[in-house]
């Protein structure tokens, strides 16, 4: 440093009008900055910078280092400023209204990890190194290609144990803002803590209920909004006491858009290929699966419309079951293609994946008429029959 810089030591912010006044001298390389700065302020950030800098880098170096560290810092800032500039202020919404479906916690992480222990299981561990689910060492391996839709660098690296990608839907009845009109819609987050803390609140559908959202499409009929994290408008469900009917307010929703059983074929070949396709589908409860769930906790069950017409629905742990078979419901999810079961010449069954008849898998129902939830016990063909499991 010059002799007259520090020299200028003692100087404090205090003093910044009489140092105004004083011809600073600084290092050539930091007087393009003048007039963004003041010099005591130029000054002050090279003292500053090389307080960090001494005994780590060579002395006689040690200025040099500490101009390019204030340049650094200066550039750091401006970008920081552009950045506020330039982003667009998003503003959450006031959403009031009520939960109707949930598509659950999915965490990417950990079905990743149990699909590649199921492949081991299955098959063999050389099998699985040869496909991309572990590596020599026996770690698991990242197999997500794409991450929000760019290519993960990270594919095929073996995790660290402390990646975390999840997400959570949640399917809404509800008014936007100073919109008084009620829509059906959707909220979303890959925040994990909010995936869980949306779980409590996925227990109380069809309850009046308030929250914040971050407007992300709004039509009139429909919006798709992201959650927000913001302290003061944070994503939360809170219970309102409102006089709203819900059934009345629901049904309004969505009685334009309900799919017949019999279409249901349909209208899957015509919006197969949209990611979100969504349907509603009114019927009577012809059988329920209850004791033979799937390792995930999904069971299966039938509706029918007045004319026999069945489609089969998948219901997913999160959504309720409490209503009984004949109960009258409306039912709301994805299509998709059930896989072909096959059964050879020897009895072995094989399934040929996608080319079964189409299903819809469930998000939530709404139940206009039930009975309860113990009304029937009989198996997906109707039938009811004992079997006995021990015989002499």
């Amino acid at each position: 440093m010059t002799k007259k810089s520090k020299e200028l030591e003692s100087i404090t912010e205090n003093d910044v009008s009489t140092v105004e006044d004083l011809i600073i001298s600084l290092p050539t390389r930091l007087e393009s900055f003048v007039g963004q700065y003041t010099r005591y302020q130029l000054s002050t950030m090279l003292r500053e910078q090389a307080a960090i800098l001494e005994n780590k880098v060579v002395e006689a170096e040690l200025e040099d280092f500490s101009i390019t560290a204030v340049i650094n810092e200066i550039r750091k800032a401006k970008k920081r400023e552009e950045m506020k500039t330039n982003k667009p202020k998003v503003e959450a919404s006031r959403v009031v209204g009520f939960i109707i479906g949930d598509s659950g916690h999915w965490d990417k992480i950990g079905s990743m990890i149990g699909q590649a222990k199921s492949y081991i299981k299955k098959h063999s561990i050389p099998e699985a190194i040869n496909e991309g689910y572990i590596n020599g060492d026996g770690a698991f391996l990242d197999t997500r290609q794409k991450l929000f839709g760019k290519p993960n660098p990270n594919y095929g690296v073996p995790l660290s144990g402390k990646e975390v990608d999840s997400t959570r839907t949640m399917y809404l009845c509800a008014r936007i803002g100073d919109d008084e009109t009620y829509k059906i819609g959707t909220i979303q987050t890959n925040d994990a803590a909010m995936c869980r803390g949306w779980g409590k609140a996925s227990q109380h559908q069809f309850v009046p209920c308030a929250t914040w959202g971050i407007v992300k499409e709004l039509t009139a009929t429909s919006f798709k909004l992201n959650a927000s994290g913001a302290e003061e408008t944070t994503s939360v469900f809170q219970a309102i006491n409102d006089e709203m009917n819900v059934g009345e307010i629901f049904y309004s929703c969505v009685v334009c858009n309900l799919t017949e059983i019999t279409k249901v074929e349909t209208m899957y070949e015509l919006i197969k290929e949209a990611w979100d396709r969504f349907l509603f589908v009114k019927g009577k409860v012809t059988w329920i699966g209850r004791d033979r769930p799937t390792p995930f906790g999904s069971i299966k069950m039938g509706i029918m419309d007045d004319e026999g017409n069945e489609l089969v629905i998948s219901l997913p742990e999160q959504v309720s079951k409490d209503f009984g078979e004949l109960s009258e419901v409306i039912v709301y999810g994805k299509p998709d293609r059930s896989d072909l079961k096959v059964v050879g010449e020897d009895n072995k069954a094989t399934y040929l994946k996608g080319q079964g008849p189409v299903m819809l898998n469930a998000v939530g129902v709404y139940v206009v008429k039930a009975t309860p939830s113990d009304v029937y016990s009989t198996d997906a063909s109707g039938n009811e029959k004992d079997i006995e499991g021990w015989v002499t």
